[in-house]
């Protein structure tokens, strides 16, 4: 058979995107947010370009938390 790939009409998806879109402000930690960003950031572009979304950037605000550390002062090391 068949498979059916339009599983979201073109209306049903813009009309979400307007409603969630853009993000009022992300928060995040330095190293977490970076790759969080990123992605977003390109795949935001994409649908920017081909006119899926109206603004160019995902996230009206950023808000960077820094970076937590150890009681000893040193970056905690993720296992």
């Amino acid at each position: 058979g068949k498979r059916d790939v339009n599983v979201m009409p073109h209306l049903e998806a813009q009309e979400i995107l307007k409603n969630w879109l853009p993000v009022d402000i992300y928060i995040g930690g330095q190293e977490h947010a970076n790759l969080h960003l990123l992605y977003a950031r390109f795949w935001h572009k994409i649908l920017h370009k081909i006119g899926v979304v109206s603004h160019p950037e995902p996230f009206q605000k950023l808000i960077c938390q820094g970076m937590i550390l150890g009681a000893d002062g040193e970056k905690i090391q993720s296992f």
